[in-house]
């Protein structure tokens, strides 16, 4: 007989970054997610904040869903340090789920519901994502991949779909505890950008499938800033972390170093500022 899970199997890891809990979109649409939910226990809520200064609250209004538990990392490692401490903690406490999130999405107001009702469903799926949109409507997770270069795709069918035609992005990924650790969990070498596709390639090698979730989830990037010193910063992440991704084919020993050139010069015509090809050169020639 297989097992029924319930809402309190799931480990929900939150990372935020120069963000209040209570502030976050995210954490906001969480908590209404479960305000129609007859909860028999505590939701364990895992938060790891990177934030230069940490913004720990009082969140006593919450305590009849959740339990939080509150890390601070003010050397800011990046997402995937941020989600492999999560696993580490959910794995102590013996939960079978890990749902993976970040402080700008804006989840539907089923959503918990839909995800349990999604892995009791599917038993054989140790994989699920909802539908993520952006703004301008246009599909942002999953999204497909062509020469590791990601493009929205102009539709997703809700269901079973082949992790080799579609990707999913970190923020709303549920899956299983023993899948994140038989992939190895993030590689925390990649602080941010590729840190899913780096992630998802590994755990290709364990499962094809995944289920995506009937559900639409908005993913806000209105906060970006349009100046130039913060994405002069950015985009030296960005081209980091394109060269650390381990390349899995010979096509990778390409794609990704041209996938950094066309974004910076990209950014060096639309900010007239030739630092972000600077950048580039002396990452992908003069460092080698």
């Amino acid at each position: 007989m297989k097992k029924k899970y319930s809402y309190a199997d799931l480990a929900i890891i939150m990372v935020l970054y120069n963000q209040k809990i209570s502030e976050s979109k995210t954490y906001k649409t969480l908590l209404r997610s479960f305000q129609n939910i007859a909860l028999t226990e505590h939701i364990d809520l895992f938060i790891y904040d990177n934030s230069p200064v940490p913004m720990p609250e009082n969140m006593a209004s919450e305590l009849d869903v959740f339990n939080i538990t509150y890390t601070s990392d003010v050397d800011n490692p990046g997402i995937t340090k941020a989600y492999n401490e999560g696993f580490k903690w959910a794995k102590s406490q013996g939960l079978n789920w890990i749902l993976l999130l970040d402080q700008d999405t804006e989840m539907s107001n089923n959503a918990i519901e839909h995800y349990v009702k999604a892995i009791n469903k599917e038993n054989k799926i140790s994989v699920f994502a909802p539908i993520l949109l952006l703004s301008n409507n246009k599909i942002f997770s999953p999204f497909k991949q062509i020469f590791r270069k990601g493009f929205h795709p102009s539709v997703v069918n809700p269901g079973i779909n082949k992790l080799s035609k579609l990707t999913p992005v970190n923020s709303g990924l549920l899956l299983k505890t023993e899948l994140f650790e038989l992939a190895e969990g993030y590689d925390e070498n990649i602080k941010l950008d590729f840190a899913d596709i780096s992630f998802i390639d590994r755990v290709k090698k364990h499962v094809r499938y995944m289920y995506v979730i009937n559900t639409v989830f908005l993913q806000d990037f209105s906060n970006d800033t349009l100046d130039v010193e913060p994405k002069i910063n950015r985009f030296k992440i960005y081209c980091a972390d394109s060269k650390i991704i381990k390349r899995i084919n010979i096509f990778d020993l390409i794609s990704f170093p041209m996938l950094a050139l066309v974004r910076g010069l990209s950014l060096s015509v639309k900010y007239k500022n030739y630092q972000f090809i600077k950048i580039w050169f002396s990452l992908y020639i003069v460092s080698k």
